[in-house]
This record gives C-alpha cells, sequence and structure tokens, in this order.
C-alpha cells in the first residue's frame, strides 16, 4: 500500500465520521472496510455469532455460512492478537475444507472496546502481498468497528428490556384463566430452539376441548395480547387461527 493509498483512506475515514449524523453503525464500517482494503469482511460477536459480512466481488468463504462461521469463531475468539495468514492451494486456515483460490490472505483482529473483548474481525482477500501499511490501517479499522459493535450490542440490550417489560405487563393485565388460555395457546404452537418470531395454526375449540377452558376466555387472552403488540391473528376460518409471535419474550415471562 502507497503513502498516497493509505492517506487517502485516512481521508475517507475522516469524511465518515465529520458526515455522520447518528451512531456509526457495523453495515457503515464493513462496507467501507470492504472498499479500503479490498476484502470481504466478516464481523463475530463474543456468543460465536457472525453478526455482519459484506462480500468482496462473488467470494465463497466458508465464514459466508454461520455455522463455519460458529466453528471458526470458536477457533480465533478469545485471542488479544492480530493474526496474519497466508492461506494457498485452497487450504482453508481455520479447517473449514477447500476453496478455489491459489493464494488468500486472512487477516484477523479482535475488537476491543473499554478493555473488554466484544468480538473478532476477518479480513480475507485473494492474493498474499500486504505490508505494514495495509495491517496499520486493518487495525485501525477493528478500532471503528468495536464501536460499531459496542454501538449494536447495547441497542440490542435495550430493546430486549423493552420488549421483556412489554410482554411482562402484557401478562399482567390477564386473569388467572387468561394466563392458563396464553400457556395452552403457546403450547400449540410450533417450538424454536432460538428466539424469534414463532407462527402456526391454532383451534380454540381444540384448546377449549383439551384444557377445560372456554372459548370466550380464550378469544379474550388473544385479543388483549394482540392489542399489547404481543401477537398477530388471522383467522382463516373453520381451520381455526393463525397465530405470529411478535414478542418471543412472552416465553420467559409465562415461565
Amino acid at each position: 500500500m502507497t503513502k498516497k493509498t493509505m492517506l487517502q483512506a485516512i481521508t475517507d475515514i475522516c469524511s465518515y465520521y465529520e458526515n455522520l449524523k447518528s451512531d456509526i453503525t457495523l453495515e457503515d464500517i464493513a462496507a467501507m472496510a470492504r472498499d479500503l482494503l479490498d476484502a470481504s469482511i466478516y464481523v463475530l460477536d463474543d456468543s460465536l455469532t457472525l453478526v455482519g459480512y459484506t462480500v468482496s466481488g462473488n467470494d465463497e468463504c466458508r465464514l459466508n455460512h454461520r455455522e463455519s462461521a460458529a466453528r471458526i469463531a470458536r477457533k480465533v475468539l478469545g485471542s488479544s492478537e492480530l493474526n496474519v495468514t497466508v492461506a494457498r492451494n485452497g487450504e482453508c486456515p481455520f479447517g473449514e475444507g477447500s476453496c478455489s483460490f491459489d493464494e488468500r490472505l486472512h487477516v484477523t483482529l479482535p475488537l476491543i472496546y473499554s478493555c473488554d473483548h466484544i468480538g473478532t474481525l476477518i479480513c480475507t482477500r485473494d492474493g498474499s502481498e500486504y505490508d505494514d501499511a495495509y495491517i496499520g490501517l486493518c487495525k485501525m479499522l477493528a478500532t471503528l468497528c468495536a464501536m460499531a459493535l459496542h454501538n449494536t450490542l447495547n441497542r440490542d440490550k435495550v430493546d430486549e428490556a423493552r420488549r421483556k417489560t412489554g410482554a411482562a405487563l402484557a401478562l399482567q393485565s390477564l386473569s388467572y384463566t387468561e394466563k392458563q388460555a396464553v400457556d395452552a395457546i403457546l403450547g400449540a404452537l410450533p417450538q424454536v430452539e432460538a428466539p424469534g418470531i414463532t407462527e402456526g395454526l391454532i383451534n380454540a375449540s381444540t384448546i377449549s376441548s383439551k384444557y377445560g377452558i372456554t372459548r370466550s376466555v380464550i378469544a379474550s387472552a388473544l385479543k388483549k395480547l394482540e392489542g399489547a403488540g404481543i401477537i398477530s391473528i388471522r383467522s382463516l376460518g373453520m381451520k381455526g387461527t393463525h397465530l405470529t409471535v411478535l414478542n418471543p419474550e412472552i416465553y420467559t415471562v409465562t415461565k
């Protein structure tokens, strides 16, 4: 990387900051890193989750797949050191099988914010050429990425707290029998391993017969949860009711 190229990269980063109108985001920093480093960019948090990536060209790195990314994260996460690897003949440096490249550069950097290791940044591109200026730019972008990831994690925590509060308040508005109806309704829906939107078909008559809860109580519980933004419902006539759980925290507060 020439001095002119390095200066232009720093100018681009400064320009981003000068025109920033809100918190820096992972999407912005990843896109900037992709363009300035001519590399594919992958960001993993400390829970082994691929939280953001942007691919250069038609790159088909294993990191594009979340399961592979999680396995790779286990190998690199927790490291407080910069790691530079040049892989050759399609051999993945992370042990994820072979790829279609002759030479490939991987730069792995820890994401540190306020002394806490909060994630990992991986920059990967075809070729083996790099110099101190390129690595310095990687470190600079990793610092910005750590700030963006910190903002994302904070927003996630705030959102989770808001969802929990909303679910708890909705539950408090229910009578004892309505709470029983909610337990029965949620139990009738497909189970998911990870938090997320759950949906499925429920039949009030079937629930009423199975649990001895009147249909009017079931209807009242559904109406209250829908009004609180916990669920959305759509009548399918004789087939029953299609129900979508919009706030999965209802599962945690009903336990």
